[in-house]
């Protein structure tokens, strides 16, 4: 597990990442592509490793394939996963034990997850706080 507390923009965020692959989903404009980059900016910023894929690497392959295979212990940022992900990549993922995956869409496009996994943004605009509501929470499921 690992978790990141972090403010951005006057919000507070606490990120618990309970696995190596994390999918946040959720409807359209629900705050996944901020959350992305205020966790890519978080990162950057205390100069730990991070990629982040997005609308950007759309249809290109060969940089989404070399963003997975060279890096090692980075977290590696899937936004607008729904338009990225394709059976090889998703295969590449599913094999990777160098880096850890935080996936934004709305499904799971065949990725090796449990409904462990799957998580929500749970905001609390009273108190400017964002967190993870993880689908399921079945002890020691992973």
């Amino acid at each position: 597990m690992r978790r990141y507390e972090f403010t951005d923009k006057g919000w507070d965020y606490d990120i618990l990442l309970r696995n190596k692959i994390t999918v946040i989903d959720g409807d359209s404009g629900n705050g996944k592509s901020v959350l992305a980059r205020a966790m890519q900016a978080h990162f950057v910023f205390n100069k730990m490793k991070v990629e982040l894929l997005d609308y950007n690497a759309y249809e290109n392959t060969e940089k989404i394939t070399k963003t997975i295979t060279g890096n090692a212990d980075t977290l590696i940022i899937i936004d607008n996963a729904d338009c990225i992900l394709n059976g090889d990549i998703v295969d590449l993922i599913n094999n990777d034990i160098d880096n850890f995956y935080v996936v934004f869409g709305r499904k799971s496009w065949g990725l090796s997850a449990t409904p462990s996994h799957f998580a929500e943004l749970e905001q609390d605009s009273a108190i400017k706080k964002i967190a993870l509501k993880y689908s399921c929470d079945v002890e020691n499921w992973i």
